[in-house]
């Protein structure tokens, strides 16, 4: 989905790709969805980070990997569908994804 995304530099939301988390509209009468950032493969990597083979696929313009750590709740009206993420990259995000909230100290 490409979504309204808090943008890191600057206090703006800037439409950007993002992996859509949460399985239905999610708070009061269902106005936010759940999404991690999707962001250019060649920015340094951060544990986390999950690579998108398909990127062309999905409609990205360019190489990108999904941003585990980057988690925002975004309005659901103002997503707009790309794509799906194959079952072994969405296996991996989630794998990353539990072992952030139930693994570790």
């Amino acid at each position: 989905m490409r979504v309204p995304f808090p943008h890191v530099e600057r206090p703006v939301m800037v439409p950007r790709p993002a992996l859509v988390v949460s399985k239905r509209p999610l708070g009061l009468e269902g106005l936010l969805i759940w999404t991690m950032m999707i962001t250019n493969a060649d920015r340094a990597a951060w544990p986390g980070d999950v690579p998108i083979d398909d990127w062309q696929g999905l409609g990205l313009l360019i190489p990108s990997k999904v941003r585990t750590a980057k988690i925002a709740a975004v309005e659901a009206g103002a997503a707009t569908l790309l794509g799906r993420l194959d079952a072994l990259t969405w296996r991996t995000v989630r794998d990353h994804v539990h072992a952030a909230l139930f693994d570790g100290p």
